[in-house]
């Protein structure tokens, strides 16, 4: 029967079991890794005799239709690899329907995997949920469809265990075997109107799942459930009516709207520890060599089938660097679903190329690592879908926006390093991811890649916001969200120009014909005159400490990583040189 593909939304309960409950959804964790691994390997020789078998070779030479299909699928069929077949691998030795295959080229095939410890934890759906998930990775292999072969899962890494017969009741989670009945109590929040939200809904009935996280050194499960209807959309978010245009980048992306435009980076502030890192990297390594000697070979490579056994020490470490990892990225998706609702509120209709994010991170890996930009895309399609909007990818390949001008028409090739768009035409000096944006603005699948004569309409006015946030990234590159995307350019010029009056108002008509920017554009991107501008103080040089000319203050603060008293500096070539008089004698204020 085919499944509801309705609207659905996911919601996660926090589980708070005893320490024997904990127990028993450790012991199931692991025979379920245990299944999945099975079925994955069961199927891998199954694919491998399916790819050499000479039918299979014959199938690939016919032309695309119905008898190629059909002969793929007779050499399937005659070696056991469908999804029925992998299923049955988990069913015991009493159904007889296991067989029915006849005799496999391989030893080892008729074993059903589901043992009897398995019948004590696990039950037959959960199993069959199990198998399942190893096919959809066998046929991503099969027809090139992911990331190669699929592996199996390590003894120290868990899967979310699906299933079925999970019931939520009274505030309790209900997973019931033939040996155990478990009854573990929610965390549930009276205050959390998501929570409340989704126990008024019905859960899918394939829809649920068990997982555990370590946070901070400390086991925690956690139940997810998939409701079918709208998740529930807060109050406090607000939604816009503008049609907003996006350029993404690595670690940086241009939005444009009618009256406005910023740049934003993807999670300002947020870094990685890489010394941090590469010292607990070097440390496991070094303590594998030493606790594990037979494992390498004189070159120091490792032996192949080797499996070392690691000290509490370097478990200790390995759990630090997980722990460190998972904070991180937990950080970075919130930073990211901040950045997602600060864009809702402008306009929930979103225009932007369709791009290979994977590509990316084979050329700017740490970036990529660090802006998450495809899971912003993500995030991003779920939120506009959610308030009502659309998130509308197109081709590069037709528009090629970066090389396209809007009053010639003609494609102009640029390198990575121009970062300006400025053509013969007279359009620009414009920054070009924000004219990318401009032109994703734009964009239309009904009459060719972009709307020319609203386009050309909406540069006129559109132009001076532009240039100035061209001009003067600080307005809105490394700014607050709320004060970069909630404003136009004329109110950022009005807060910095006039600080604090709010009669100043922007003198650019509604339509921007004839107009070459309103006087607060014209005032920011002025250059000062030595009578407007501001008087500042001149810079002098900070003192260099035990200069017997220059007054000593002792430090407000230590620094615990100085050195103590009479030991020198690890490194003395970073030390600062002994300065010269003549900076002295400026130093100082006075010659001399």
């Amino acid at each position: 029967m085919a499944r509801d593909t309705g609207d659905r939304f996911v919601h996660t309960f926090e589980l708070l079991p005893s320490q024997a409950q904990a127990r028993e959804l450790d012991i199931r964790a692991r025979l379920a890794r245990d299944i999945y691994n099975g079925c994955l390997r069961e199927g891998r020789r199954r694919l491998w005799h399916v790819r050499h078998d000479p039918a299979w070779l014959q199938a690939k030479l016919l032309p695309p239709g119905k008898a190629r299909r059909e002969a793929f699928q007779a050499v399937q069929a005659r070696h056991g690899f469908t999804e029925t077949a992998l299923r049955l691998c988990v069913t015991p030795h009493k159904n007889r329907r296991a067989y029915q295959y006849g005799p496999l080229p391989y030893e080892g095939s008729r074993q059903p995997l589901r043992q009897a410890h398995y019948y004590d934890h696990l039950d037959g759906r959960t199993c069959h949920e199990l198998a399942k998930r190893a096919w959809q990775s066998l046929e991503a292999s099969l027809y090139q469809r992911g990331h190669g072969m699929a592996r199996t899962r390590r003894r120290d890494e868990d899967i979310a265990v699906p299933c079925p017969d999970i019931a939520l009741q009274e505030g309790t989670m209900r997973w019931h075997s033939p040996l155990a009945k478990l009854r573990v109590p929610l965390k549930l929040d009276p205050d959390n109107p998501v929570q409340a939200y989704a126990l008024q809904h019905t859960p899918v009935e394939y829809g649920k799942r068990i997982l555990r996280r370590m946070i901070r050194g400390e086991e925690r499960w956690y139940v997810q459930v998939t409701y079918a209807g709208e998740p529930l959309w807060q109050d406090k978010h607000a939604i816009g009516d503008q049609v907003l245009g996006l350029d993404l980048g690595p670690s940086a992306l241009a939005v444009v709207w009618d009256g406005g435009a910023t740049t934003l980076r993807f999670c300002a502030g947020l870094e990685h520890d890489y010394a941090k890192i590469r010292r607990m990297q070097r440390y496991l390594d070094r303590s594998r060599r030493a606790t594990n000697p037979q494992c390498f070979n004189p070159d120091g490579t490792w032996k192949k089938g080797m499996r070392f056994v690691p000290s509490q020490r370097y478990l200790q470490a390995k759990t630090e660097l997980t722990e460190l990892y998972r904070a991180y990225a937990a950080r970075r998706k919130n930073m990211l679903g901040q950045l997602v609702h600060d864009l809702i509120p402008i306009g929930a209709t979103i225009k932007t190329e369709d791009l290979t994010y994977s590509a990316w991170a084979r050329h700017w890996g740490k970036s990529i690592g660090r802006s998450g930009v495809g899971m912003f895309v993500q995030l991003l399609r779920q939120k506009c879908a959610q308030a009502g909007g659309e998130l509308l990818e197109f081709s590069t390949r037709e528009t090629k926006f970066s090389q396209f001008c809007h009053q010639c028409g003609s494609y102009t090739k640029k390198p990575l390093s121009l970062r300006i768009h400025h053509c013969p035409c007279g359009i620009g000096p414009v920054d070009r991811d924000l004219y990318s944006a401009f032109l994703a603005r734009w964009y239309t699948a009904d009459d060719g890649p972009l709307e020319m004569a609203q386009c050309r309409k909406a540069w006129a006015s559109t132009f001076n916001c532009l240039q100035s946030v061209s001009r003067n990234p600080q307005l809105s590159r490394n700014g607050p969200m709320d004060e970069s995307l909630a404003v136009s350019a004329c109110e950022r010029a009005r807060s910095i120009a006039h600080p604090g009056d709010t009669t100043v108002q922007c003198t650019r008509p509604p339509d921007g014909a004839g107009s070459e920017g309103c006087e607060l554009h014209q005032a920011r991107l002025a250059p000062e005159s030595s009578e407007t501008a501001p008087q500042r103080e001149p810079q002098v040089p900070a003192p260099v400490p035990g200069d017997p000319r220059m007054p000593q203050r002792a430090p407000l603060l230590e620094d615990p990583r100085s050195p103590p008293p009479g030991r020198p500096r690890r490194h003395p070539r970073h030390a600062r040189s002994a300065p010269e008089p003549a900076q002295l004698s400026l130093w100082q204020g006075e010659s001399g």
